[in-house]
């Protein structure tokens, strides 16, 4: 599946109306959604010590160039597919210290994440990737990948489902994932209904319908957390 590649290079930050996770004193990186677009809005989190792994947030200080790490970022990204989340590269997380940035030269990631998404995954799982440069270097940044809520999920990587707990990716059992294909299936038939209910309002005869064209957003078969989804975000304490 395609990775839509953004860039953003060097500047000051944007004011933005949209309340899309405006940085503010009681703000956690745990209240989902969290956007970052900028170096700035990463380093006031960081600052503040809001970078938390969470069941929506991965990270990693880099992308190694080996087979043990593309198939952990498919799994990380087939598990973020099930809610949906960010995996944002460029920050080194240690599980003894808090999480500090570490910005990464930005040529080949994304591409990496791109071909690890559609050929690791099955089925492939959508992202979107944004480039942010860091102001040290235009060559060097942070890489967010967002997984939007598959309506495919859960997918499969090296035989199993994977699943997110509140920090960590786990194998699905076998009757969780009966029953999130069963969801799908559901889902899927329910789209399907709507479709061909809508289809019948029409008001144009069928005979002078020259063409017919329906599109059903993927977003729309997401009806909200799955069964097996850890709790909401929390705020940190």
């Amino acid at each position: 599946m395609a990775c839509a590649k953004n860039r953003s290079a060097p500047q000051a930050p944007a004011v933005s109306s949209e309340p899309r996770g405006e940085l503010k004193d009681e703000w956690s990186w745990r209240e989902y959604p969290f956007d970052p677009t900028t170096e700035e809005q990463l380093l006031e989190a960081d600052q503040a010590g809001n970078l938390v792994e969470s069941h929506r947030y991965e990270f990693k200080a880099q992308l190694a160039a080996n087979d043990r790490s593309n198939r952990e970022l498919a799994k990380e990204l087939a598990s973020l597919a099930i809610d949906g989340g960010y995996c944002i590269v460029g920050i080194h997380d240690v599980k003894a210290r808090p999480p500090t940035l570490a910005p990464v030269v930005l040529s080949g990631p994304a591409e990496r994440v791109d071909q690890i998404s559609s050929m690791r995954c099955d089925p492939p799982v959508f992202v979107e990737c944004l480039e942010i440069h860091s102001a040290s270097s235009s060559d060097v940044g942070y890489l967010v990948v967002k997984v939007p809520p598959s309506p495919l999920a859960p997918h499969m990587v090296d035989g199993r489902y994977w699943a997110r707990d509140d920090r960590t990716k786990r194998a699905f059992t076998d009757t969780e994932v009966a029953i999130l294909i069963d969801r799908r299936e559901r889902l899927r038939d329910s789209a399907k209904s709507e479709l061909e209910a809508y289809i019948r309002r029409d008001p144009v005869e069928a005979g002078r319908r020259h063409s017919v064209i329906s599109m059903v957003s993927p977003c729309l078969l997401v009806l909200g957390p799955t069964p097996f989804s850890a709790p909401s975000m929390k705020t940190s304490q």
